[in-house]
């Protein structure tokens, strides 16, 4: 696996607790330590090898008024409307095994 970089630009980023008490609250804290994440004035970076977790931190970090920095071309994934921890075991399996649901 490799390790996959979201990178956001704020005016005014959020604090590491607000930023990480979100993240959980939408992939649950096992998915949530599976992302690093390095703040730099007015920016946070992202970097995880679970690309589950990985989209649900750049969904919180759009809620919360980041933009894309890098990729430019990135875009919210429908399936992150539902908050991982929501959906159903079988809906997670076929996300995690077949990329669908």
């Amino acid at each position: 696996m490799t390790t996959r970089v979201r990178k956001f630009r704020f005016v005014e980023p959020p604090d590491e607790e607000r930023l990480v008490a979100a993240l959980i609250a939408e992939v649950g804290i096992d998915r949530a330590s599976e992302v690093d994440f390095d703040r730099r004035p007015g920016e946070i970076q992202f970097e995880s090898m679970d690309s589950i977790a990985l989209e649900y931190a750049s969904k919180v970090c759009v809620v919360m008024g980041g933009v894309v920095v890098y990729p430019s071309q990135w875009k919210l994934p429908p399936w992150t409307a539902t908050k991982w921890v929501d959906r159903p075991w079988w809906a997670r399996l076929l996300r995690v095994w077949l990329g669908i649901a």
